[in-house]
């Protein structure tokens, strides 16, 4: 699916009311989800567990640049203030047509979920052993394991 799919479907969620467009929109959510690949710019290796997590445009809901970064390095504070080692990355289709930043965190699932539902996201990712499972957050799916991480790793040494 393309990015013009995404920006469709993530603009009809209406999360306030259970709407059946609402309801049919967050199925194609989490199938487009399925697709994101990781670009990092660090090649150390990573723990067995860990987090991937956002805080950029909130319920799905674009919003400006320096808005989505300050709540970006909140996010980024916040778990490192917590004693969390963190890795900062983009999250995106493979071609990077749209890309949110992301940060790996070497936290459990269970503040993970917390994080997610307190910067509004719709879902994070979990890999456990290479496993990378899309979770939900605010949207009502099932945890799902779609891929292996080290599949969807690009090294964009281009970046900074």
């Amino acid at each position: 699916m393309s990015f013009r799919t995404y920006r469709k479907a993530s603009s009809l969620v209406d999360y306030s009311s259970n709407t059946r467009e609402c309801d049919r929109v967050q199925p194609i959510l989490w199938k487009i989800y399925q697709q994101t690949w990781f670009f990092r710019t660090c090649t150390q290796a990573l723990p067995d567990q860990f987090t991937i997590l956002t805080a950029c445009n909130p319920r799905s809901a674009i919003t400006c640049d320096s808005d989505n970064e300050g709540r970006q390095q909140r996010l980024c504070e916040q778990l490192t203030a917590a004693g969390y080692k963190t890795e900062s990355l983009l999250a995106g289709d493979r071609l990077k047509h749209y890309t949110e930043a992301s940060v790996i965190a070497d936290c459990q699932r269970d503040v993970a979920m917390d994080v997610c539902i307190e910067y509004q996201q719709n879902a994070y990712f979990w890999v456990n052993d290479d496993q990378l499972w899309l979770m939900p957050g605010l949207l009502k799916q099932q945890p799902t394991q779609f891929a292996l991480f080290s599949q969807r790793i690009i090294y964009d040494k281009n970046r900074p």
